[in-house]
């Protein structure tokens, strides 16, 4: 497996990260050497949630560390002319979207909005860069959408690739289709600008992940499923399950 270039920081400002009580260091600003760009050339914002389809351009290696070059969603598993169905398909993490017959909220049972973006076929010790752009410096709790089919699943946060969370544990669901939201995994604190949140599967993989919130603390996060804020793959015609 390939390794991406996250190692020099080019700021001395530190921020600092919180986890179960303890807290480190984490190095401000986007490395000088980091190759990869933000999906569309627009950072996602923080505080907001950070899509996990929309990781970093830059390829294997830069962008992310994959075991497997194929994308097992686009192209694959999904078929037919619409975007949905061929989304990032040439790059190596698989994508696919949410479906009314297969995916709901392991707590109600209710049915998730449909079409909207994931990333699955997971494995151990692989990793997704996102760009973000911090709006305002602070602490943010992170909050989680995603799903976990093995019990022992771990994911770790590194922003800049300083520090990490080191392993968070993700409760198991069941089945890869059973989400639920995992609030306040991580607490983050944030300088203000461009940084490069790293989001690793320690351990089973063999998960859904959808988006990562960030939510200034003290603040109430929206809804766990707002139908006006979702990045819908296709227009609501079009959508067939």
């Amino acid at each position: 497996m390939k390794h991406s270039k996250l190692w020099r920081a080019t700021m001395t400002v530190l921020p600092m990260l919180v986890v179960s009580g303890l807290t480190m260091a984490v190095m401000a600003a986007v490395p000088a050497d980091y190759k990869g760009k933000p999906w569309k050339d627009k950072a996602q914002e923080i505080p907001g949630k950070v899509w996990g389809a929309y990781y970093d351009v830059g390829g294997n290696g830069v962008a992310y560390n994959n075991k497997d070059t194929k994308n097992h969603g686009s192209g694959e598993l999904n078929h037919g002319p619409e975007e949905k169905n061929n989304f990032r398909k040439e790059e190596g993490i698989s994508i696919s979207y949410t479906k009314a017959a297969f995916d709901k909220w392991l707590d109600t049972g209710k049915i998730l909005d449909i079409d909207e973006y994931y990333v699955g076929w997971t494995s151990t010790g692989e990793s997704i860069n996102y760009t973000v752009d911090v709006k305002e410096a602070g602490t943010y709790v992170v909050n989680m959408k995603a799903s976990a089919n093995n019990d022992n699943t771990e994911v770790s946060l590194a922003v800049n690739s300083t520090q990490t969370t080191g392993p968070i544990k993700v409760e198991k669901t069941g089945y890869y289709h059973n989400w639920k939201m995992y609030n306040g995994i991580a607490e983050l604190k944030l300088d203000k600008g461009l940084n490069v949140v790293t989001f690793k599967f320690e351990k089973e993989g063999n998960m859904n992940f959808m988006w990562l919130e960030f939510v200034p603390k003290g603040k109430d996060a929206p809804a766990a499923t707002p139908t006006k804020e979702a990045p819908k793959t296709t227009p609501t015609a079009d959508k067939k399950g």
